[in-house]
């Protein structure tokens, strides 16, 4: 018997909040509604926009985890393109992140058709986009790895492990005329014309020397080794997006060991995440941005100041510093795909 899954961690919920909000069906049509038309291009690719802006839509109407998880993601994307581009979530957002989480955990509890399926594995999908947006800070002083000790370390790199259960109990999904449009991302380079990218002895010198990647070590004794893989291909200006956000989400997979080295701060594992921050940046989309942003700000600050004395450290991190923009330096407003490119 397949384990059931936990619920994805770190979500931004209050357990105090109340059970119900008055909210009418009307005002939920009306976000299902921009969920069709402006949020779901940012948040699929082209072969599963429509899958997403149709079956998915009509399948929340009966799916409570799938509705909550819909109306919390299009009411962040409202929230990122005002005007003031407020970075902290409202209340009705953590009202419907806690109704998405506990129905997540009721639904898991029971045996599931193939459309709770679909919606469980979409629903799975859209939280991870969730935790990674939310950040409920305006400065880099505020979030990890400058904020205290006592404020939650990498926590979006943890989603992996409630996404992996779910992906389990979802075996014969894919088999679905349907609905299995939805796993083939799991394998892009089946569907995309992908470059293999720069391998490790192609990257700059300073990486070479400061990663230890000239003397013909291994993954299993070379911590860094699988993260620099996924960075070299993703550094490649030809890679496809999707196939960058994939290998960028592969942090949700890395080995403990290698996550145990940036809730340390370890330089080195903390410099890997600027680059993919840097790079990821560049696809110039909102629920993307705030994170790489004010984190990698606030990683090249922490390296400035506690690892400087490292002549390659310190000329590596030029590049992402410099593609932050000042350290005290408003957020731009995002750059919004006309059509979907992403991961779903």
């Amino acid at each position: 018997m397949v384990e059931r899954a936990s619920t994805p961690p770190g979500l931004p919920w209050d357990s105090h909040l109340p059970e119900q909000l008055p909210y009418r069906v009307s005002e939920h049509e009306q976000l299902l509604k921009r969920f069709r038309n402006r949020t779901a291009f940012t948040v699929s690719d082209d072969k599963r926009l429509s899958l997403y802006q149709n079956e998915i839509i009509t399948l929340a109407r009966s799916n409570p985890v799938l509705m909550h998880t819909i109306l919390t993601v299009t009411l962040m994307h409202d929230r990122f393109l005002s005007p003031t581009r407020n970075y902290r979530r409202s209340a009705v957002e953590a009202y419907h992140c806690y109704r998405a989480s506990t129905s997540l955990q009721e639904q898991l509890a029971r045996p599931l058709g193939l459309a709770e399926q679909a919606a469980l594995w979409t629903s799975t999908a859209l939280l991870g986009i969730i935790v990674f947006a939310q950040l409920d800070a305006d400065t880099p002083d505020e979030v990890w790895p400058l904020a205290p000790c006592s404020t939650p370390k990498v926590d979006w790199v943890r989603i992996g492990q409630g996404k992996s259960g779910v992906y389990q109990i979802t075996p014969l999904l894919h088999e679905d005329p349907v609905f299995g449009p939805l796993t083939v991302i799991q394998n892009p380079e089946k569907e995309f014309k992908l470059t293999t990218g720069l391998t490790l002895g192609q990257l700059p010198r300073p990486f070479i020397r400061l990663y230890g990647l000239d003397d013909h070590g291994t993954d299993e004794f070379n911590l860094y080794r699988p993260a620099l893989r996924r960075l070299a291909r993703a550094l490649d200006p030809k890679c496809h997006p999707v196939k960058v956000v994939m290998d960028f989400w592969g942090f949700t997979n890395m080995k403990p060991e290698f996550k145990a080295l940036l809730d340390d701060r370890d330089p080195r594992a903390l410099l890997i995440l600027a680059y993919w921050y840097m790079r990821v940046n560049q696809l110039g989309v909102w629920w993307l941005r705030p994170r790489t942003v004010l984190e990698g700000r606030a990683i090249c600050a922490y390296l400035e100041q506690y690892s400087s004395d490292d002549p390659d450290l310190r000329s590596l991190l030029q590049f992402p510093k410099a593609s932050f923009g000042p350290r005290d330096e408003p957020l731009k407003a995002t750059i919004e795909p006309k059509s979907g490119f992403l991961w779903s």
